[in-house]
């Protein structure tokens, strides 16, 4: 039998919200809840992937980190594109986003800073950025081993930083194929994948556009590669 048609784990359905633990009740002042996908469609082009990833969140975790997500999409394909113009930016939808919102455009313009010898330095706003990094990092982790519970506390580092910016030693490190971990239990996506012969950590949600890991061992690790641009890294130390 092949083990990754052992069972359909039905309890990523959810039923707490996997940033902040509310859960549903009869409660009329109880919080709405919605599916959401990891990684955000935001970060990734048409025609997306088959069978993305959903996770069970609040309406007010989920509405405080779309404006977030959006501006981390734009603001880095304006940097990897040099230019806040938006006939210089590649992707259609981060396009049409900057021609429909002139605040964020010009929140984006306001981080750029172009010196005489035409380098551009760009100012993020990192607090917005790590939020969105950190939504993501809970969220492969509660997809990935249904451990939603044990990441609900803040993360004790969130790494970012652009793979130009690191040396070969740094970039050889991030992209290991392997970073090691418990076995996961059966049902879940991780035990699904360990079935498949030959397939390493990272998982490629979509070529050159998002990428992840997870290690499950003395600490849970998330790493996240966004656009071959950014190399992220989330760890929640285990007692």
């Amino acid at each position: 039998m092949d083990p990754r048609k052992i069972m359909y784990d039905c309890r990523l359905i959810g039923d707490f919200c996997i940033h902040c633990g509310k859960q549903p009740s009869d409660d009329c002042n109880s919080p709405k809840f919605n599916r959401d996908h990891i990684p955000s469609k935001v970060l990734l082009d048409k025609p997306y992937p088959e069978n993305l990833a959903v996770v069970f969140v609040c309406e007010d975790c989920n509405n405080s980190l779309s404006l977030d997500e959006e501006y981390l999409a734009c603001f880095m394909e304006c940097v990897i594109s040099g230019s806040v113009n938006p006939e210089h930016i590649k992707r259609e939808k981060i396009k049409r986003r900057l021609l429909e919102s002139p605040a964020l455009s010009k929140l984006i313009s306001e981080s750029m800073q172009v010196f005489p010898d035409g380098s551009i330095m760009w100012s993020p706003e990192l607090d917005r950025i790590q939020k969105v990094i950190e939504k993501l990092a809970r969220g492969h982790v509660s997809v990935d081993y249904y451990k939603a519970p044990d990441v609900l506390e803040r993360p004790s580092s969130i790494q970012i930083t652009p793979f130009q910016e690191m040396s070969r030693e740094q970039y050889d490190n991030f992209n290991s194929a392997h970073l090691g971990g418990l076995w996961p239990e059966v049902g879940v996506r991780a035990f699904e994948r360990s079935a498949k012969e030959g397939e390493n950590s990272w998982q490629v949600v979509q070529k050159d556009r998002y990428r992840y890991m997870v290690s499950w061992q003395d600490q849970i690790v998330v790493r996240i590669a966004l656009s071959e641009y950014l190399a992220c890294e989330v760890i929640w130390e285990l007692e």
